[in-house]
């Protein structure tokens, strides 16, 4: 969250200053808002998240390169990295708390938007019906100059307008009709809509009300630019801001508070100094620059890649030559082939149903990967070529011997069919309930276990029995389908909690790969 909250402060900036840079050359400045609010949401998940498959144009069926966005950013955090690292590695039943009081907040936020819409609905059968300047508008006590309304919107005003000269009618109307024209009220809700997604960031409910401020604006200068007096455009603009009106939630409304009110009439009235074209020009180069600096920021953990005990790791100078006994096929428990192949002077590795990532030497028989806190060391014969391969990642350290590329097709070719099939590994169910179970108890079924998995199970089991004991009893079992991996997929709702459970069974029915993490 913390890198959410710099990004979105970077891009408030990188706004600001093109607000300013818009407004110099009296220009719209809403959708700079609007553009901020969209890369404050996109912008820290694309880049934390996201990698770019690229096809080798060169040679089709090699492996496709992954270039991982976070791996290209260059401006680490190091208060953020040195609190991600110190910070303890949350259980499942604490994860699971976060996300339902994420969830639980933007519910009730998108209730309290909900039930305004439907006090309006409910008011709006009320109120009276007139014409002013030739426009049908609804009159109501307390209540605008405003639009209100989404899929219909309509004008509403106070008595006090129907009461006034003809003349402040028709500019009060105009400011009205000009909202209307630009769809003012459904660029508000939308922006205030994107806060359900992240309500507890703050700089997003600022550019928010900033959007607000700029729609009102750029609405000042459309009225102004359709040949309206400027001094009674501004007294209209007084006389509204004296009989402050009800706040009626995202509407775009001609009454706003004093100060934002003297704002926009010396906005009206300035007139370009004589440096405007050099400031804003300067102005604009800040926001291309802040707009630069919000792209490069790095998300905690990232960068030169961990060691196998978490330390930074550099790359060092190896052989091209040396990747050759590396290149081939290793089988992990389950149906997982690890796929590690050469591309020039760059080697790269694959799991089933995932893309292909760079790995980088840390020395002869040791890798190391940017995009996870992962390595993988080789053991070779005498000759240099690899007979199997370690994963050390997350505290686990997972072998894969080499198998032979009509194994490893085969392997994969049975894969394919039961991802394609989306349908349950007969008796998988059952499996995840029984393995599951025996956990709880501290009473692991090993010999339901492959080898492999039972040793890693034996090797884990303090900490695996701590989560199964702080989850609880499992509840419901709900298929969700085949993952990439070929893995049967689960949603189990516990006492304490949810969990995604992942699992693969021999055809012998034994438990060859298992996976659970907090979801769904």
């Amino acid at each position: 969250m913390a890198y959410v909250l710099v990004v979105t402060l970077v891009l408030s900036g990188a706004a600001l200053s093109a607000e300013r840079a818009l407004r110099l050359r009296r220009r719209a400045t809403r959708w700079v808002w609007v553009g901020a609010m969209l890369a404050s949401l996109l912008l820290p998940t694309l880049i934390a998240s996201v990698s770019i498959q690229i096809p080798d144009i060169g040679a089709p069926h090699a492996p496709r390169k992954a270039i991982v966005l976070r791996d290209l950013t260059t401006l680490p955090l190091p208060a953020l990295s040195r609190a991600a690292d110190a910070a303890p590695a949350a259980g499942p039943a604490l994860d699971t708390l976060v996300r339902r009081g994420w969830l639980l907040v933007s519910a009730t936020l998108l209730l309290l938007l909900a039930a305004s819409a439907a006090q309006l609905f409910w008011r709006e059968r009320r109120w009276a019906r007139a014409t002013l300047a030739g426009v049908p508008v609804s009159v109501a006590p307390g209540v605008g100059p405003a639009v209100v309304g989404l899929l219909r919107p309509r004008i509403v005003v106070p008595p006090w307008v129907v009461a006034s000269a003809p003349p402040a009618q028709a500019l009060v109307i105009a400011h009205e009709q000009s909202h209307l024209a630009a769809r003012d009220p459904l660029l508000l809700t939308v922006g205030v809509g994107l806060l359900v997604f992240m309500p507890w960031n703050l700089p997003l409910w600022w550019q928010v009300r900033r959007l607000r401020r700029a729609i009102e604006v750029d609405c000042d200068a459309r009225v102004l630019g359709a040949g309206h007096d400027v001094r009674r455009y501004g007294e209209a603009l007084i006389e509204v801001g004296q009989r402050q009106s009800a706040f009626l939630g995202t509407v775009a409304a001609m009454s706003e508070s004093r100060s934002f009110l003297e704002e926009r009439l010396m906005i009206m009235l300035k007139q370009p100094g004589k440096w405007w074209k050099l400031s804003a020009t300067l102005l604009g180069g800040a926001s291309v620059c802040l707009m630069a600096v919000a792209v490069q920021v790095a998300p905690p953990n990232t960068g030169t890649g961990s060691g196998l005990g978490g330390t930074a790791r550099e790359a060092v100078a190896l052989d091209p030559a040396v990747f050759d006994g590396y290149v081939g096929r290793y089988r992990f428990p389950g149906q997982t082939i690890f796929t590690i192949a050469r591309d020039g002077q760059r080697m790269t590795a694959q799991l089933t149903g995932q893309g292909a990532v760079e790995i980088y030497p840390s020395s002869r028989t040791e890798f190391f990967v940017k995009v996870v806190d992962a390595q993988i060391s080789f053991e070779t014969d005498a000759q240099g070529r690899a007979k199997a391969l370690t994963l050390h990642q997350n505290g686990k350290h997972i072998q894969a011997p080499r198998i032979d590329e009509q194994a490893a097709q085969r392997i994969e070719d049975a894969v394919s069919v039961h991802v394609q099939s989306q349908a349950p590994f007969p008796g998988s169910e059952a499996a995840v309930r029984r393995l599951y179970g025996s956990l709880l108890s501290g009473q692991p079924h090993y010999d339901e276990m492959s080898p492999d998995l039972a040793q890693a199970t034996r090797d884990q089991l303090p900490q695996l029995l701590a989560g199964a004991r702080q989850l609880g009893a499992i509840q419901s079992v709900e298929f969700r389908g085949v993952d990439p991996a070929g893995m049967d997929t689960y949603d189990l709702r516990h006492e304490h909690g949810r969990t995604t459970f992942r699992i693969a069974l021999s055809p012998d029915g034994k438990v060859q790969g298992a996976l659970m993490r907090p979801g769904p």
